[in-house]
């Protein structure tokens, strides 16, 4: 690991260099203070040969409460020449068991292929073949002639056998360790129809970011398990759905324009928190940084468009101030050189916590900006055992305050209860009646599972039901705590993000994690606090405008 960084280094050098890194992954931490303590070469004017680098970090609320989290985003941008455009091995993965033959899959992959194929710049990339059903084969290794693999192409013959997606993935990491270049980017662009092992998949693909490798994946039919496929894949960006296989060429050209795009390559973002303020366990989207002295993200590379990166950090202090208190981004130039560029901190005003216990912003007691949109609205209610009894009858009558109030004209609510287990009792209508019933035969059970609450109503909210150009929202109320598996709940509540799902929540009394139910809202003051039934009463009265302000 070096402490002082060099003036100028080899590409092929600077890549091994980050192999050590990924290698000895459990010093990163005790090594990152050192890695940063004398800069990389400044980034030199716009000259041939050279990228341009820019960043942005932008602070979501501007206003915030003492010891409340702040959602920052850091937007990187990469502009080169084509002469210092980065240069990457791709590895195509494709899926070759005996299910490929149904409804015209393979022949659509073997089109896709060779679309993909003549898209490549072929004097910067490399591309390989490896095909898999229930074992895994090189068809063609990587090689800088398109011909060469569309000829591998044809000859591997009719799908046949089984499916193991992890030691597909093992054998193209391994291809790439031995024949990749050590200047390039690898890149496995994965297609499947099928599903074997979830935990071996999950498992192989995590090893494959670990080691630095871009991971596309390509989900085809109604077999192919979406939402496992997209744990797999680098982030959910990276995660591409076809229903048919007449699709599989648009989604390999969205593929091939993106590496089109690679600009500067082994990059690291690092953000210093200023003293006293934490980062907020979870909250990095689409990926946790490394902890240490400071916050590392590393991507394999930056394209012409932002790449952006959110995280949460929690404020301790009051005033005017910059949670970051050192920000920049490290990369390799197309002349092979290190560099930096520093990224200016946003700031934020951070006031003394209110006194009074609801957790209701000022700014919707007396204003709303309505927007012109149509909302489908989940209200996802826990009916575990301690809301048995009085906190249970004074949920219920502020969920039916809410669906009194609210306009269900053209906006639609649903109904999700859940306990250890979530279950959809009432999917989107706009009957009042049908809403208010539903809600009076709710009963409780055991445990308290969020994220299943919010996997429910995420379901319907995107499902057929759902109308893609509504604005669409969860409400969910607790009194309680996830013990099992709390990091799924926040995985879950980031995918609803994602997808512009807004979340609220709600925690009643004190036995509430408000922490937790804080980390799951999509901002700040849509997180609530409602110590009373009067106050919970409240909550729902102004959410039942809420939904529909700006």
């Amino acid at each position: 690991m070096r402490t002082h960084p060099p003036t100028r280094v080899s590409a092929a050098a600077l890549a091994a260099a980050w192999v050590t890194v990924a290698a000895l992954a459990g010093a990163v931490a005790a090594a990152s203070a050192d890695q940063s303590s004398v800069p990389p070469t400044a980034t030199p004017d716009p000259a041939p040969g050279y990228c341009t680098v820019t960043g942005r970090q932008s602070a979501r609320p501007a206003t915030i409460r003492r010891n409340e989290w702040v959602e920052l985003e850091v937007a990187l941008s990469a502009h080169c020449p084509d002469e210092a455009r980065g240069r990457s091995d791709i590895l195509l993965v494709v899926d070759h068991s005996s299910s490929m033959t149904d409804d015209g899959k393979y022949e659509g992959s073997a089109a896709a292929v060779r679309q993909f194929v003549s898209e490549v710049d072929f004097q910067r990339h490399r591309v390989g073949l490896l095909m898999f059903n229930e074992r895994p084969w090189v068809a063609q290794p990587l090689t800088d002639r398109a011909d060469r693999v569309l000829s591998a192409f044809l000859g591997v013959g009719v799908p046949r056998g089984g499916t193991d997606i992890a030691l597909a993935l093992s054998a193209a990491e391994e291809e790439l360790r031995q024949r990749g270049r050590r200047e390039a980017v690898p890149i496995v662009v994965l297609m499947t129809d099928g599903l074997s092992s979830v935990e071996a998949m999950i498992a192989a693909g995590d090893r494959s970011r670990e080691r630095g490798t871009v991971l596309f994946v390509i989900g085809l039919g109604a077999d192919a398990d979406q939402r496992v496929l997209r744990e797999v894949a680098s982030t959910r960006d990276h995660f591409y759905y076809a229903p048919g296989p007449e699709l599989l060429g648009e989604i390999y050209q969205r593929i091939a324009a993106m590496i089109r795009e690679f600009s500067v390559t082994n990059v690291t973002l690092y953000d210093r928190p200023a003293s006293g303020i934490t980062y907020v366990p979870g909250s990095g989207r689409p990926s946790e940084p490394r902890m240490g002295s400071q916050l590392t993200w590393r991507r394999a590379f930056l394209l012409s468009s932002n790449t952006v990166i959110a995280y949460r950090l929690r404020v301790p202090h009051i005033g005017r101030l910059t949670p970051s208190a050192a920000l920049w981004v490290e990369f390799t130039d197309g002349d092979g050189v290190l560099r930096r560029v520093d990224i200016p901190p946003a700031a934020l005003d951070v006031l003394e916590a209110e006194v009074h216990a609801a957790f209701l912003p000022l700014a919707w007691r007396n204003t709303c900006r309505p927007i012109k949109q149509w909302v489908d609205v989940a209200l996802v209610l826990d009916a575990s055992s301690s809301m048995a009894g009085e906190k249970l009858a004074q949920a219920l009558a502020a969920a039916r305050t809410f669906v009194r109030l609210i306009d269900l004209t053209d906006n639609r609510a649903a109904i999700v209860r859940y306990d250890e287990n979530a279950a959809l009792v009432l999917p989107l209508t706009s009957d009042r009646a049908a809403l208010l019933a539903a809600l009076d035969g709710l009963n409780t059970g055991r445990g308290t599972r969020h994220d299943r609450g919010i996997e429910v109503a995420l379901a319907e909210l995107t499902g057929p039901r759902g109308r893609p150009e509504n604005r669409q929202a969860i409400i969910l109320l607790s009194d309680g705590r996830q013990v099992d598996q709390p990091e799924r709940a926040r995985a879950w509540a980031e995918y609803a993000w994602a997808r512009g799902v807004l979340v609220y929540t709600i925690a009643l009394g004190e036995d509430a994690d408000r922490d937790m139910l804080r980390d799951l809202a999509d901002h700040p003051a849509h997180a609530y606090y409602a110590p009373s039934a009067d106050q919970l009463q409240q909550i729902y009265e102004r959410l039942a405008g809420a939904v529909r302000c700006r």
